[in-house]
């Protein structure tokens, strides 16, 4: 059985298109291959303010004091039930699993 987590991650960058998704990451592809390769399997390295960003945020996350735009590639159509978090966490996906040659 296949981790739950990365299947579900993995539908929705599939849905939403891994190729848009590689655009809104926040750091370079030696970046990421870097934080992985030290064990920061998560990617904190990378500031959550620079992650809510490229998901789309416009505000203050942290405050609650923000808004989600629905630009490419976080569409109505394609991530209408997504949360910031959600959106956080699929360009993870990407950044861990499609990004890095």
């Amino acid at each position: 059985m296949k981790d739950e987590h990365f299947e579900k991650y993995e539908a929705l960058s599939e849905l939403i298109g891994i190729k848009a998704l590689k655009a809104k990451i926040p750091a370079t592809q030696e970046q990421i291959k870097r934080y992985l390769d030290a064990g920061d399997e998560h990617l904190n390295k990378i500031s959550l303010r620079k992650w809510d960003i490229a998901a789309g945020a416009v505000g203050d996350a942290i405050t609650g004091n923000f808004h989600l735009l629905w630009n490419e590639p976080f569409t109505r159509e394609k991530a209408r039930s997504l949360s910031l978090a959600e959106r956080v966490c699929v360009l993870k996906h990407v950044a861990r699993h499609h990004f890095i040659k």
